[in-house]
């Protein structure tokens, strides 16, 4: 596939991701019930929202979901994205970096201001294929800023896709013998269908620093790219696809226990403080948002994104306090 088509991919994904019908219906976790101290006996300063994450400290335990990279049409939004990263102290995923490894004058569509947490992020499908060897990807990560990468699983969006990988699969031994001589920190996530049971665990026995669940109800790239096949897929099939997966609260404890101390992100669907401070109590020790945050960006550009995830780190902190837990240790033992 040329960059340009990459391109033309990508700024479909930004027209489309936005639209009422390609999202799920949110993750909330109503079976999870935190309690509320009335007192709030823990104050706002002795709060510690601190979190490790792949061995670097975020201020507050928030990643900026993956989302865009390789178009023009990306690049002041991923500035801006870094910006806010660092001002806040969170951490921040990159669109997939596919597109630059082929052509690096596209580098720059990803941002050039340098945060705390940064990491790259490509599909299995390059790995698989053994498109680029890990010292080209580590060498792309290292001018980009970054400090790890994420690999996604994206079968399902990658059999939707016209130019997707059709009969993509795992081998195991090609992806360790990958993060292995990439010597970077490695973060697995899916891209909407989730991480749970089996999967994790073997997934677990690789060397890496951890999973994000990227689990149902959020942006349904199966939806999106369903819309963009001609012929389109008769919707009956659309919504089955849509139906598999493992869902966020699941996906937190399977990864959780496979994964013992190494990181678990939670993500999927989550677009409130309250779900936010229920991933954590669940046994997250960061959470990761996308779209609601190029929503905000598109309905009001800069400002508005800093905005929302000011109130979303803030009433979180609200949140959390109202359980009576100092951080995140004790915030996971207060699960009614």
């Amino acid at each position: 596939m040329t960059t340009q088509n990459i391109s033309n991919r990508k700024d479909a994904h930004l027209s489309r991701c936005l639209l009422p019908d390609m999202r799920g219906s949110g993750s909330t976790l109503p079976n999870i019930h935190l309690p509320y101290e009335a007192d709030f006996p823990i104050s706002d300063t002795a709060l510690d929202t601190s979190t490790s994450i792949a061995d670097r400290q975020l201020a507050f335990p928030l990643i900026i979901g993956c989302m865009t990279g390789g178009t023009p049409a990306a690049t002041e939004f991923n500035e801006t994205l870094r910006q806010i990263a660092g001002e806040f102290g969170i951490g921040l995923g990159l669109g997939s970096i596919r597109a630059c490894l082929e052509n690096a004058a596209l580098l720059p569509t990803y941002g050039t201001t340098s945060t705390h947490w940064l990491f790259g992020n490509i599909g299995i499908s390059e790995i698989m294929h053994e498109r680029h060897t890990p010292d080209t990807v580590r060498a792309m990560l290292q001018k980009l800023g970054c400090h790890g990468l994420y690999i996604h699983f994206n079968m399902i969006q990658e059999w939707l896709q016209p130019e997707g990988d059709h009969d993509l699969y795992t081998d195991l031994d090609i992806l360790n013998r990958f993060i292995n001589h990439l010597d970077m920190p490695v973060i697995l996530k899916e891209v909407g269908s989730g991480i749970g049971g089996k999967c994790a665990q073997r997934l677990a026995k690789l060397n890496i620093r951890g999973i994000e669940t990227a689990s149902q109800n959020g942006t349904s790239w199966i939806r999106i790219e369903a819309s963009r096949r001609s012929p389109t897929l008769d919707p009956l099939f659309t919504h089955a696809l849509d139906q598999i997966g493992i869902p966020l609260e699941r996906a937190i404890r399977d990864c959780r226990q496979a994964l013992g101390k190494r990181t678990v992100i939670a993500s999927g669907g989550i677009e409130d403080p309250l779900t936010l401070v229920k991933c954590l109590a669940c046994g997250a020790d960061a959470v990761s948002i996308a779209q609601p945050i190029y929503a905000a960006y598109k309905s009001g550009g800069t400002q508005a994104a800093r905005r929302w995830i000011h109130d979303l780190i803030q009433t979180s902190r609200l949140i959390w306090r109202s359980t009576g837990s100092k951080n995140i240790s004790t915030l996971r033992q207060v699960i009614l």
